[in-house]
């Protein structure tokens, strides 16, 4: 995802690791890796991915 080139596709792999939260919300910790990168990503609009994947965060 921070590699990518293209912000369309980087927002794409956001919005689909939300999208499989919402429904797997156990499977959180093997998100990691996809929530840093969001964090990393040098677009504002990627690195807001990562608080929405944050939010998925087992209490």
């Amino acid at each position: 995802m921070t590699r990518s080139e293209d912000e369309d596709t980087a927002e794409c792999g956001a919005v689909a690791a939300v999208d499989l939260l919402e429904e797997h919300p156990h499977a959180y910790p093997a998100f990691a890796p996809v929530i840093a990168a969001a964090r990393a990503h040098r677009d504002i609009r990627i690195r807001s991915y990562a608080d929405d994947l944050d939010a998925f965060t087992p209490a």
